[in-house]
């Protein structure tokens, strides 16, 4: 890739947009395709690249090709509230993926679930971003985005977070801690 990937921010902070893969063919790289892509996407000035996992297309990848889609970029690992995700948020699980990824995007619900997630995490060298903050649908308990995003990012001591209006989220860090 071409990429400055010197000039990205650390931590991870700001947009992180998901990626699609490329493909020439089943399991085919398009490599001219992928690095057009990723200097478009960089060229908006995003922070970070969300990559296998948002589309759906990582578990239907071969291994190979898996491999041959690392990036300098920092990598966020997206993790669902699921049996494998479950295997994921464990000290073994977190010891793997620091093997490979920057930080881990878990299912809000698996920070809920075990609050010393993020500092597990964080133990580890992974950021924490949590996914996906809807305006118009606050989590349990939660009586709107803001507040959602406060205590995630007040008490459970989250790095980001993944959410279709970061403004508010970005709004929510200014004003602080309630």
């Amino acid at each position: 890739m071409k990429s400055d990937v010197g000039s990205l921010a650390r931590p991870l902070r700001g947009i992180i947009p998901p990626m699609v893969t490329p493909l020439a063919d089943r399991d085919a790289l398009d490599v001219a395709g992928l690095e057009r892509l990723v200097e478009h996407i960089l060229a908006g000035g995003v922070h970070g690249l969300f990559i296998l996992g948002t589309m759906g297309e990582a578990p239907s990848l071969s291994h190979r090709l898996r491999h041959e889609l690392g990036s300098e970029l920092p990598q966020i690992m997206l993790i669902s509230d699921n049996a494998r995700g479950a295997q994921l948020v464990t000290p073994d699980g977190l010891d793997a993926v620091a093997g490979f990824a920057d930080g881990i995007g878990p299912h809000k619900a698996l920070v809920e679930k075990n609050p010393n997630l993020v500092k597990e995490a964080h133990a580890r060298g992974l950021e924490v971003h949590p996914w996906t903050f809807r305006l118009e649908a606050p989590g349990t308990g939660y009586e709107s985005m803001d507040e959602e995003l406060a205590h995630f990012f007040f008490e459970y001591g989250v790095d980001g977070a993944f959410t279709d209006f970061p403004d508010r989220a970005v709004a929510v860090l200014q004003r602080g801690a309630p």
